[in-house]
């Protein structure tokens, strides 16, 4: 802009110069004219009349130069004045030239810091998207794992269900055998009773009847051996079938317990995956409110519109509400997440702060997008109508 007022400032002083060139031109041609006419009298009056035409010559010519003189004082202080006009008007277009200038610059560094944090906002975006997606693999493989584990202790119980049925069946042969034992030796018991009441009966016979006790009392004898024998065989067998029973309370104790934590984890894909839908409903909201503001006031800028208030237009918008509203639902997929699956939040929690972050520049940057509010004496203009201001405008609060 400098070099064009210069410029400027140089046509306007060749046009000068070249004025006065021409008014030296008429100068020299008209005193030419007088000469001329001078030695034209001088040849026609003789001696004396060149004398008094030379006097008359310069008295003209003297007349003459010094209307040239004044006439040119006038032109060269005209074309002065013009060139001072010139200059000055070159100087002021040229100071407004600059300052334009230097506004659409800084217009546009801040429309490309602007686009830059959008770009950084995108990009934390992709990298928590991806987290996510890793953690959602790794799920799916804990999953697998745990329906491998189920099916192996499903087959496992079908075999001690079967070995427990069998046991059930042999332990019941054994009682019953030890129930017929029991009953045999009730009646030859009674037998021996009977026996010894006829001896007392009968005197003569007591020898024969003695012994007949004695070997009634060896088959008893022998009896109630088997007996208990068959006793502690059922009783072995009691004790195996309760040992077995407790290894099947014990594999189905861990088939619950497989079963628990199937579905905790299962529980746990759908926490990661609603946290991932609910981060990316709330920036594609974001995105659409971002745009929109965007181009708003851009096409104030061009218009020229001096009264345009980002910060009102922001309140009044219809994104606003739902765009809060998303963030609130972000944070409470994050706490229960948190609550049932901590171990998988302690994976994901660093992405909620880059979240809160990415998304308030992205609201800061159209609700003050030349730092109005940021460079006002009072500072609490932005938390006012670009921070905690937003929430209270569409009636809502912030989740912790």
């Amino acid at each position: 802009m400098a070099s064009m007022a210069t410029f400027l400032k140089f046509l306007c002083l060749l046009g000068v110069a070249r004025a006065i060139r021409q008014e030296g031109q008429m100068e020299a041609e008209a005193l030419s004219e007088l000469e001329a006419e001078a030695e034209a009298e001088v040849e026609v009056e003789g001696a004396p009349g060149r004398l008094y035409a030379e006097l008359r010559r310069a008295k003209n010519l003297a007349s003459q130069a010094e209307k040239l003189a004044a006439t040119h004082e006038e032109t060269t202080k005209a074309a002065a004045a013009a060139a001072d006009d010139q200059e000055d008007k070159a100087n002021m277009e040229a100071q407004k030239q600059a300052e334009a200038s230097k506004m659409a610059e800084t217009e546009v560094e801040k429309k490309l810091s602007a686009t830059k944090k959008h770009e950084d906002a995108v990009k934390t975006h992709d990298e928590a998207n991806k987290a996510w997606q890793k953690a959602l693999a790794e799920m799916k493989k804990a999953q697998e794992a745990s329906l491998k584990a189920t099916k192996a202790y499903t087959d496992r119980k079908a075999e001690i269900e079967k070995i427990r049925a069998n046991l059930a069946k042999e332990e019941q042969k054994l009682m019953d055998k030890a129930e017929a034992a029991k009953n045999l030796l009730d009646k030859k018991t009674l037998v021996q009773q009977t026996l010894q009441d006829k001896a007392l009966a009968v005197g003569a016979a007591k020898t024969q009847t003695v012994a007949a006790l004695e070997n009634q009392r060896a088959v008893v004898q022998s009896a109630q051996e088997k007996l208990n024998a068959q006793i502690v065989k059922a009783q072995d067998a009691s004790t195996k079938a309760q040992e077995l029973r407790a290894a099947a309370t014990a594999a189905d104790s861990k088939y619950h317990e497989a079963v628990s934590s199937h579905q905790a984890k299962k529980a746990c894909r759908g926490l990661i995956e609603s946290v991932i839908n609910s981060v990316t409903t709330f920036y594609d909201n974001v995105d659409i409110l971002y745009d929109d503001l965007t181009a708003r006031y851009d096409q104030a800028e061009e218009q020229g519109d001096t009264n345009y208030k980002p910060w009102e237009q922001i309140k009044s918008h219809k994104e606003l509400k739902p765009v809060l509203s998303k963030y609130n639902s972000v944070v409470l997929a994050y706490k229960t997440l948190g609550a049932q699956c901590p171990d998988i939040y302690k994976k994901v929690v660093g992405t909620i702060a880059e979240v809160k972050t990415n998304s308030q520049e992205q609201i800061r940057a159209v609700c003050d997008p030349a730092d109005q509010l940021k460079e006002m004496a009072d500072s609490s203009q932005v938390v006012k109508h670009c921070g905690a201001g937003l929430w209270s405008s569409v009636g809502l609060e912030e989740q912790p």
